[in-house]
């Protein structure tokens, strides 16, 4: 909970961490994931509290003009304004001086680095939620959810979607399926853009079938002895395990040109200090960041099976 006040650690609540009776104690010593968001993430930087961001579409389709016709003049279409703050996330601990200096083991010495590992999984968990949360909760400039079946277009009445119209599993067909939506869409005036998919992140359940699905040098599940088209060049795309994902059945698609930001307004950064008054020794952590989408082009998502 957000402000709660905990006790130092003291010898009297860490006792096996002075005890001679114990000659080590275990403690976290697994291997970390690498970083994934910053695999994904276009990243930039901020020098304010807020940040706003408008959209604005190009100009639309030329008019054919008879001889001597006169020039229909176009003007660009604003709106989707987006707004978003930053926020500051940290933890700290603190460490009696009797604790700090009758640690046998030195555990209570690496906590600077149990603080690192907490803000790098706060920035994980962070950035993802754009997706985990992009079906019902985050929002883009036009106000739509981030994957969204319906989403309007600024100097155009039609719509374009990045997200099926059935929340689909991941198989052969929907992949196909995502990978058409790509070529089929457009920009704010209903004018075609080339953008092509990159990524494919999925949960950790479904490794080995999108192993198959990108790998495989003949089609996944039948016994057709036709060629795989998600395999090679033409496609071209990866795909990324991602255990942050909070669905075991989600799957994105992802371009490299896309608009998932992570927006530093300060880094993980790291202070301690002595209170003079008791003699324990504090730590402390503090970050600053946000997570946005304004545009949503470049992002496929599906909720999976529900």
């Amino acid at each position: 909970m957000a402000g709660t006040q905990i006790s130092p650690a003291n010898t009297g609540g860490f006792s096996y961490l002075v005890s001679r009776d114990y000659t080590d104690i275990f403690y976290d010593e697994y291997m970390e994931w690498p970083a994934l968001w910053s695999q994904i993430a276009k990243i930039t930087t901020s020098d304010g509290n807020y940040e706003r961001e408008a959209v604005l579409s190009p100009l639309g389709e030329m008019e054919e003009l008879g001889e001597g016709g006169a020039i229909n003049f176009d003007v660009p279409e604003q709106g989707y304004p987006k707004y978003w703050q930053h926020t500051i996330f940290g933890k700290g601990f603190q460490i009696t001086e009797p604790m700090f200096d009758d640690d046998r083991t030195g555990k209570m010495k690496l906590m600077p680095k149990s603080l690192a590992q907490c803000g790098r999984w706060k920035q994980e968990v962070q950035f993802w939620d754009l997706f985990n949360s992009g079906f019902a909760t985050h929002t883009c400039a036009d106000t739509k959810y981030v994957f969204d079946q319906s989403r309007p277009l600024l100097n155009s009445g039609s719509t374009w979607s990045n997200e099926p119209s059935t929340p689909y599993a991941l198989s052969e067909s929907s992949f196909s399926a995502a990978n058409q939506a790509f070529k089929d869409w457009v920009n704010e005036s209903g004018m075609p853009i080339f953008m092509s998919p990159w990524k494919l992140i999925i949960p950790t359940d479904l490794e080995w079938l999108a192993k198959r699905l990108l790998r495989s040098e003949h089609r996944i599940l039948t016994a057709d002895n036709d060629i795989n088209p998600a395999k090679g060049s033409d496609i071209g795309v990866d795909y990324m395990v991602n255990p942050y994902l909070t669905s075991s059945t989600a799957w994105f698609l992802v371009a490299k040109k896309h608009d998932a930001r992570m927006v530093w307004r300060k880094k993980l950064a790291f202070k301690s200090g002595d209170d003079f008054n008791t003699g324990n020794a504090l730590f402390k952590a503090t970050q600053r960041f946000s997570n946005v989408v304004v545009d949503a082009r470049g992002l496929y998502g599906s909720p999976g099976t529900t």
